[in-house]
């Protein structure tokens, strides 16, 4: 759904143990112009100090009341760097900050984001020396980083001259992408308000505070108006791009939609599966995620088509196939899963380390003989790392020491083996999956209640 951002300002950012404060504005990144932070007054309980909170961190939103839940903790805040939300943030604050909370970076090459949609943040995950050369590159004074609210104001420029002013972005609430900038066209068009999609903006002149759109008065003044007391409706958005004759961004991925079939829930479920499969690999998070929840709901069926996908899809097939296995808590997927830690992409390791805490300890025995078999391997240190590093293990943390002893020591392919070997000997019977399908299906179902 979309969203403006002028309804989420001054929701509240709620961590773990208590509320941060309240969202005052959004910093969003001047490429992709997807909003990348949250801006987040906490002078209720840090006197006079503003913190940025990715939104990488943000869980499922509760919309109804307006709170962003985060997988943060107000210890953590409280000890994090300090930015002045009155300067342009640099690339260097924002790698401070990353390194800090151990938070994924979403620029360079290759990193797709997963914000907004339920994922919490893979701590001890990507080296501090990936990111610094990730950020290598970067200008260390050039900001990319632009706020929701100093935009707010800046005069529209379409191609033959002055239509309005920037009064509100609507936002999709599923990826946190700014899909339309709305348009006050007071001045102009006495009580009308449009809709410009980004890739319409030609470009920014920041020193000016003006967007040029590459867009005619006429075409604006008979576009669809937009009534902000109304979503943004598919069918709005059908009349909006076909008035200015534009492709539409939902079209390619919609093509490839899966038509399901009727009948009973039984008769569903084997001709689905191989078009969600398909759905799984898009580029349309909507979609994907769709697809997922499906397969999800579908259950052991989809396993065995989900573990395929692990290994021979794109980018986005092998990612959501990972958390779509952790979801469905089938215990057989351990060891592909353990796999995956070892994707040549982050997005995809990530959420298969997500996936294996979400098996719990019965995914441990594969995890620990990977440890024994590939202790050379640095992709599937960093994710068992960052798997046995999660609270959920907190009750396991006394057994578990000596492997995460090796893992942070100076020498882990020498030491990880033989920790590994001794903490899976030690307490396999305690770690062993249970064979009891009961108790099984009640383990999962506990999981689901969860989260």
């Amino acid at each position: 759904m979309k969203r403006s951002v002028s309804h989420l300002v001054g929701g509240t950012v709620r961590a773990k143990d208590g509320d941060l404060g309240r969202v005052e504005e959004f910093y969003f990144d001047d490429h992709k112009w997807i909003i990348r932070y949250m801006v987040v007054d906490t002078r209720r309980w840090l006197q006079g100090r503003q913190v940025l909170i990715s939104t990488a961190v943000s869980k499922r939103p509760i919309w109804k009341s307006r709170v962003f839940p985060v997988n943060l903790t107000k210890k953590q805040v409280r000890s994090s760097p300090s930015i002045d939300t009155d300067k342009p943030v640099s690339r260097q604050h924002e790698a401070k900050l990353h390194d800090y909370y151990n938070w994924p970076v979403y620029w360079g090459a290759g990193l797709e984001p997963y914000a907004g949609v339920g994922y919490p943040v893979p701590t001890h995950f990507l080296p501090l020396a990936t990111r610094e050369r990730k950020t290598s590159f970067e200008k260390p004074a050039d900001p990319n980083l632009r706020s929701t609210r100093q935009i707010t104001g800046y005069y529209i420029q379409a191609t033959d001259g002055e239509i309005g002013h920037v009064q509100d972005f609507i936002v999709d609430d599923e990826t946190w992408a700014i899909r339309y900038v709305v348009v006050n066209t007071q001045n102009w068009l006495p009580g009308k308000k449009v809709l410009v999609f980004p890739a319409w903006i030609s470009r920014v002149s920041w020193d000016k505070s003006k967007v040029l759109v590459d867009l005619s008065r006429e075409s604006v003044k008979n576009s669809p108006a937009f009534d902000p007391s109304k979503p943004v409706s598919r069918a709005y958005e059908q009349r909006l791009f076909d008035h200015y004759g534009r492709s539409k961004y939902w079209e390619k991925d919609t093509a490839k939609q899966s038509t399901l079939p009727k009948g009973t829930d039984a008769e569903r479920k084997a001709p689905r599966i191989p078009a969600l499969i398909i759905d799984l690999g898009v580029q349309s998070a909507t979609i994907r995620e769709r697809a997922r929840s499906t397969l999800v709901a579908i259950g052991k069926p989809a396993v065995r088509p989900l573990l395929k996908t692990l290994t021979n899809s794109t980018e986005y097939g092998r990612g959501q196939a990972a958390k779509a296995l952790g979801e469905i808590g089938d215990l057989a997927a351990a060891p592909a899963l353990v796999k995956a830690l070892e994707d040549d992409k982050f997005d995809v390791r990530w959420l298969a380390a997500l996936a294996l805490v979400a098996l719990g300890r019965y995914g441990l025995p594969a995890l620990l003989q990977a440890l024994i078999e590939r202790p050379n391997s640095t992709w599937l240190r960093e994710g068992a790392h960052h798997v046995l590093h999660d609270e959920g293990y907190e009750t396991w943390r006394t057994q578990l020491a000596p492997v995460m002893k090796a893992l942070e020591g100076y020498a882990p392919t020498d030491t990880l083996p033989g920790a590994a070997e001794k903490v899976l000997r030690a307490f396999a019977p305690q770690f062993r999956a249970t064979k009891d399908v009961n108790e099984r299906d009640r383990l999962v179902e506990a999981r689901k209640v969860a989260r």
